[in-house]
């Protein structure tokens, strides 16, 4: 049997950001966001717990061919993509 090739693309996000000269990334404003990101972390269970209760009420309150249905699942779609970005 035949080793497997292991191919490691190139970064190409890495090449286009820099620490310096023209479109650099301040490091202070980096700092800044990393901030305000770690004082959000501590709320972070309490916003998922909410998340998951409104999950839980939608997905048994949906009824199929239920009127309300289609409105039910954008609340489950968006409640879900919020979870996902949050974390």
């Amino acid at each position: 049997m035949t080793k497997p090739q292991i191919i490691n693309p190139p970064n190409k996000l890495k090449s286009k950001v820099s620490m310096g000269g023209p479109g650099a990334v301040d490091p202070e404003r980096l700092a800044r966001a990393e901030a305000v990101i770690e004082k959000m972390t501590a709320n972070y269970l309490d916003w998922v717990e909410a998340d998951l209760k409104k999950l839980e009420t939608e997905l048994a309150a949906l009824k199929p061919g239920a009127a309300e249905g289609d409105e039910r699942v954008d609340r489950i779609y968006r409640t879900s993509h919020d979870i996902k970005g949050q974390g």
